[in-house]
């Protein structure tokens, strides 16, 4: 009859006593014990007392008494004893105190019974079954076998890489026919279908910062996966519904931007998982600042340019940089969509980077702009904005070719595009043409650009009393700077169109005198009235002559020379 081995614990002890029509109690406190004792122990049927102790003394009232026959068994404390006839419990074959575990000369140590290797009963390495006994029976205390040969061995369901006799823990292991990577786990059995965080580096890591510190275990530590065969799985990897990637080298689960099968995705820095949609990230892994970005819902690939972003029952039209992928904010030079070559300038605003549309003021710049309605561009040149926000009842206005700065902030009733019509076509010996509206006291100055007159300033002005120069106030009609033939005999001092310009005419107590007909030019307010300047403007007030504001007359009188074309009419 084949008897299990005793295994025993430490936390718990047993004391028995057989002898015939006598009940003894014998209490063992360690596993050291376990053999002296066992040799005081003798049973022949009868009458057997059982008692359970602790390291700390016997448990009272913890106690079995019963009556066996030779060959009846009996159990304690979870152990099982077999009593046979003559024997000791558990000692098979017959075996007497002082035998060495009832082996022969050339028998293999831990074979109980004379049992040689292959018989019955006589455990083989790699053989399921109970592996945890002292240390007479050849095994370790683990429950794995210290005889078995080096490489995969399996034990209870449980696959082991064994090293020199011993099983690899806490490790990667190679498997050196297929190359594929494994996990030992902490007693030594290869972990499966699991994530598992494990040190980057198991040859270095010191196993007691490891344990006691999270700073520790975040900066040398990875999540890996290991398959249901217990490989460990590299490169992108479905599970559960979300993608993940693990480095093809070393295992490791990879978080943040990677570059893959043809794209930049990115991989939450927590979970693991790829991300999609609209997501605020940073730019890499030592990045601090934050960044939106836009990640394709079935792909998860990087969204770069144009991308309409819905926000319930609306949205917005954003732009992610062409190299970056993150959001761009403020003024920004693009093409129009994803295939477009041809650049131009749009706002997107500064929190939310939605495109701007219409009216814009660019406070870097000192600058009103318009953006197109639909198109979301600047605006250059001419525009019918048909809302009239700037100026009294206007819709047309002016933005800078080059800069699409608005041009006509000071314009009033669409002089300047009025003053524009009158002159398409026409011509000047400088590149400016003055034209004064005296409806709406505006003198507006074109600049010639490329093939047609752009608009370069707008001043308000103030003009002659309509009494003045015998009725006709200001003079209309076409004349050039400094060299006009009066229309007609006048006394010769009043002949001063080809007078020489004066910084500041004392005089007059006026600066910065041009004149285009008689005596009748371009000049400051004058600073000698008691009249404020603001208050010389857009008003019938001299003899004749343009008013303007000192820094505006400066202007004219530096920049437009003596031929430059000047056109002065009325509406009505």
């Amino acid at each position: 009859m084949q008897l299990p081995r005793f295994s025993w614990r430490r936390n718990a002890v047993l004391a028995l006593a057989m002898m015939s029509s006598l009940s003894v109690s014998a209490a063992l406190s360690s596993e050291s014990a376990y053999a002296e004792d066992m040799n005081q122990v003798k049973s022949t049927g009868g009458a057997v007392s059982v008692q359970t102790m602790t390291a700390d003394g016997l448990q009272s009232g913890v106690s079995t008494s019963t009556d066996l026959m030779p060959g009846e068994s009996f159990s304690a404390s979870n152990e099982l004893f077999d009593v046979e006839n003559g024997q000791e419990p558990g000692v098979p074959g017959g075996q007497q105190p002082g035998d060495e575990g009832g082996q022969q000369p050339g028998e293999e140590p831990g074979v109980p019974g004379g049992q040689q290797p292959g018989d019955e009963g006589g455990q083989q390495p790699g053989d399921e079954g109970e592996h945890s006994t002292d240390s007479e029976t050849g095994d370790s205390d683990d429950g794995l076998d210290s005889d078995v040969q080096d490489g995969w061995v399996e034990l209870d369901g449980k696959k082991y890489w064994y090293v020199d006799g011993a099983p690899v823990t806490n490790n990667i292991v190679v498997d050196p026919e297929t190359g594929a990577k494994y996990w030992a786990s902490e007693d030594g059995s290869i972990v499966v279908g699991e994530d598992v965080y494990v040190p980057r580096d198991p040859s270095s890591v010191d196993h007691e910062e490891w344990a006691s510190s999270d700073a520790y275990r975040n900066e040398n530590g990875m999540w890996i996966r290991l398959g249901s065969d217990g490989e460990m799985v590299l490169g992108e990897d479905n599970h559960n519904g979300h993608w993940y990637y693990f480095d093809p080298n070393t295992g490791e689960m990879m978080k943040g931007f990677i570059f893959q099968s043809g794209k930049w995705v990115y991989y939450d820095d927590i979970m693991g998982w790829m991300v999609y949609g609209e997501q605020y990230r940073p730019a890499n892994d030592t990045d601090t600042q934050l960044h939106w970005y836009y990640f394709d819902e079935w792909t998860g690939a990087t969204t770069y340019k144009w991308r309409y972003i819905q926000q319930g029952s609306s949205g917005k039209w954003v732009y992610y940089d062409d190299y970056m992928g993150w959001m761009v904010y403020g003024e920004q030079y693009r093409p129009a969509n994803n295939s477009d070559t041809q650049l131009h300038w749009y706002y997107f605003d500064e929190w939310t980077g939605a495109t701007t549309y219409r009216w814009k003021y660019v406070a870097s710049q000192n600058k009103t702009v318009y953006y197109d309605d639909y198109m979301g561009w600047m605006i250059y040149g001419w525009r019918d904005t048909g809302d009239h926000q700037y100026g009294v009842g206007t819709n047309w206005h002016f933005f800078d070719r080059y800069t699409g700065a608005l041009m006509t902030g000071n314009d009033r009733n669409n002089s300047a595009f009025d003053c524009y019509n009158n002159i398409r076509g026409g011509s000047s010996k400088t590149p400016y043409y003055i034209v004064v509206d005296k409806n709406n006291f505006r003198t507006v100055i074109f600049q010639w650009s490329g093939s047609d007159w752009d608009v370069a300033k707008v001043f308000r002005c103030g003009l002659g009393r309509p009494e003045a120069n015998n009725g006709r106030g200001t003079q209309e009609g076409f004349w050039y700077l400094g060299e006009n033939v009066p229309s007609r005999p006048v006394p010769s001092y009043m002949w001063r169109a080809n007078y020489d310009r004066m910084f500041n005419d004392t005089t007059s107590g006026v600066k910065y005198r041009v004149h285009y007909i008689w005596d009748q030019g371009f000049h400051s307010t004058v600073y000698t009235s008691s009249t404020p300047p603001e208050q010389q403007l857009e008003r019938y007030i001299s003899d004749g002559c343009v008013r303007l504001l000192e820094e505006d007359a400066a202007w004219l009188y530096n920049n437009c020379a003596n031929g430059t074309r000047v056109y002065i009419f009325s509406r009505y």
